[in-house]
């Protein structure tokens, strides 16, 4: 079974309305977002170390995540696309955007919004 639908029939059986696709998150723009035009990240994450070690780091990014200001930029950096960490992220109130970059990794953009 292709990843992209075996990813799809999960998330539709626990709710999730919205499909997830290889290119990026679900809802996703093709190009970088108004909001992260001329942005700096306030705080970056390479995951990789975390994932290569069995562990994962949705925990730690939500703790640093909260620890910012609204309007911060987060970024996470992961060896593929966290499309459950995004959705939880997107379902708090947060902005989410992200590409697979030149090396294969995809780099995870999170805008912090107000109030969460």
């Amino acid at each position: 079974m292709p990843l992209a639908a075996l990813i799809n029939t999960l998330r539709q059986a626990v709710g999730f309305k919205e499909e997830w696709s290889e290119g990026g998150v679900a809802g996703a723009t093709e190009g970088a977002p108004n909001w992260m035009q001329n942005a700096t990240v306030a705080k970056s994450l390479d995951a990789r170390p975390v994932i290569a070690g069995g562990g994962h780091p949705l925990e730690q990014v939500l703790r640093e995540l909260k620890e910012l200001p609204a309007g911060s930029i987060y970024s996470l950096i992961t060896p593929f696309l966290p499309a459950p960490l995004l959705d939880l992220v997107k379902k708090q109130g947060h902005k989410v955007w992200s590409r697979k970059n030149d090396e294969g990794l995809h780099e995870n953009y999170v805008r912090k919004e107000d109030g969460t």
